[in-house]
């Protein structure tokens, strides 16, 4: 393939990179001084660092993270339909295995081959030019694009100025890539608070005391569960019948107005082992979680989980039990087991005769994608065989989602059924 010259891959580079610009301005709800200043200013940016190097292909590639970036949010794009990358979408690429990367990643081949197409030529003539010794930009191109730069700078910061003087306006919130850059900081700060948990939290107590007599045999269960959706539950008054034996369970207590804390996993589930909350997050640095406060109090404590470690406080909090394991960690990346292979390990724990248990279990249930999440031999809601995340798969994916949920109801029952029939207040 012929190599272009290298004052059109500028320009084309320029371009691709304030794709993300461009349709951001569109989906995020701003100002048109706001939508000005996000297009502008990038654009001159890009201009002027293009002229740095004479040889456009080193610079292309000395520009890569940008690209990488660009990409990455256009796939976000794609996706959600609005929003930059957030702090938490950088957490998940330190904390989500390969096989959950592998699925999602199988479902957005639209927008993964759309980034592609876009990228990877560019890439592709920067390297092939970058050991090119000729592939320089002449003096009247590097003179002609700084002055385009300038002038947009100009016109740019003059938008800025505006924006902050009318308007609500931090630019690192609204404007991209800077408030990318922004989030980036704070995630690589979160992490290493994170690995710094063992010490921050080290002389944390609850002096935490049981009320009840020794005599009294106590088991708790406490059930992290994985993307279910209370509008997806008939137990709340969904148009399926996707509980039907949790409806049935006599002295059930629900909460219909509960909210999750956070769309994410890794921030979410220990919010949910710990007394850390949206409002309060920064306390999940200097505690421990829910375990400690029961083994403090006397239970043999227990944590079982069918997702895999990933050095998170997902993590920390588990290994703080007596007992711990993760059903996944020495399987392969494709493997899949259901959920419900863990009611047989709280039957072994419950036989162990513990006269206090804990048990916390942490499902993977209605996680993408939903198809395998379940055995297919229960599903009653048909068809179900689409995964890829596309407008025509809808009803498909929501049959699955609904299948996924029907079986998160079979195995939340089997517990109740389990905790029955071992006799014990519970």
């Amino acid at each position: 393939m012929r190599l272009i010259p290298p004052h059109i891959l500028l320009i084309i580079t320029v371009i691709s990179l304030s794709l993300p610009n461009i349709v951001l301005s569109v989906t995020e709800p701003m100002s048109w001084m706001a939508r000005l200043c996000n297009i502008i200013l990038p654009v001159s940016a890009y201009l002027l660092l293009m002229t740095l190097l004479r040889n456009t292909g080193k610079m292309v590639w000395a520009m890569f993270i940008l690209i990488f970036l660009a990409a990455f949010q256009l796939v976000l794009l794609y996706l959600f339909g609005g929003s930059i990358i957030a702090v938490d979408m950088f957490l998940n690429l330190l904390t989500t295995n390969t096989g959950e990367v592998s699925e999602l990643l199988s479902s957005l081949i639209p927008a993964v081959a759309m980034v592609a197409v876009i990228y990877l030529p560019i890439l592709y003539f920067a390297i092939r030019g970058a050991f090119d010794k000729s592939y320089r930009l002449a003096d009247r191109f590097i003179v002609r694009f700084r002055q385009w730069g300038t002038a947009c700078l100009a016109l740019g910061l003059i938008s800025l100025a505006g924006c902050y003087s009318t308007e609500e306006y931090q630019a690192s919130d609204d404007l991209y890539p800077v408030n990318v850059g922004y989030n980036i900081g704070l995630a690589v700060e979160r992490t290493c608070r994170t690995a710094r948990y063992a010490d921050t939290s080290a002389g944390f107590i609850y002096d935490a005391r049981t009320t009840h007599p020794d005599s009294c045999r106590e088991v708790y269960i406490l059930v992290i569960g994985e993307t279910a959706r209370a509008d997806n539950f008939s137990l709340f008054g969904y148009s399926r019948d996707t509980t039907p034996l949790l409806s049935s369970t006599e002295g059930l207590i629900t909460y219909p107005k509960a909210f999750t804390q956070s769309n994410t996993t890794h921030k979410s589930v220990p919010m949910l082992l710990s007394a850390a909350s949206a409002e309060d997050y920064n306390r999940i640095y200097r505690e421990k979680g829910i375990i400690t406060a029961f083994k403090e109090a006397g239970f043999h404590t227990s944590f079982i989980s069918n997702q895999r470690p990933n050095h998170s406080f997902i993590d920390f909090f588990g290994k703080e039990a007596d007992s711990w394991e993760f059903l996944k960690e020495e399987l392969p990346e494709s493997a899949n087991v259901p959920d419900g292979d863990m009611t047989g390990l709280v039957k072994k724990i419950l036989d162990g005769g513990h006269m206090r248990e804990f048990i916390v279990l942490h499902t993977y249930g209605s996680h993408f994608k939903y198809r395998e999440r379940y055995p297919h031999d229960i599903a009653e809601f048909l068809p179900y065989e689409a995964s890829e995340a596309t407008p025509d798969n809808r009803c498909s994916l929501i049959n699955a989602y609904d299948n996924s949920i029907l079986y998160t109801d079979r195995f939340l029952h089997s517990l109740i059924t389990e905790l029955k029939e071992s006799r014990t207040e519970s």
